[in-house]
């Protein structure tokens, strides 16, 4: 996977190594590469290795977002390094101590979904 970065990472971003996950379970892979390039030509390989528990979140992850899709709910964006530098950082987020209101639980919207729905552990298949 090539991605074209401002400056060249540490660690692979978090939302690259997710996405390199999925690819290496849907083409069921061992490890993939993640390559990140400056402007400048200067390059940064990353080899990622599969990993069971994270596409297990994955799939959480995009089950939740289907019941909030399905249910008429918009989904609160989650916060990625491109949201530093974002002129509309302001209107994605709002300050709040409530832990279930920010983030991918769309403002606290989610716990109510989930009592609509079937239980936690076995919800509608994507």
């Amino acid at each position: 996977m090539f991605r074209i970065v401002k400056e060249l990472p540490e660690i692979p971003y978090a939302e690259h190594f997710m996405q390199m996950n999925a690819y290496l379970h849907i083409f069921n892979k061992e490890e993939g590469v993640i390559a990140y390039f400056d402007n400048d030509g200067n390059e940064v390989e990353f080899i990622v290795p599969r990993n069971e528990a994270l596409y297990r979140e994955t799939i959480r992850r995009v089950r939740i977002l289907h019941k909030l899709l399905k249910n008429g709910v918009v989904p609160v964006v989650e916060p990625s390094n491109m949201c530093i530098t974002c002129p509309y950082n302001e209107l994605c987020y709002y300050p709040s101590e409530d832990k279930e209101r920010m983030g991918f639980w769309s403002r606290g919207r989610w716990s109510e979904l989930r009592k609509q729905g079937s239980s936690s552990s076995r919800e509608e298949k994507v």
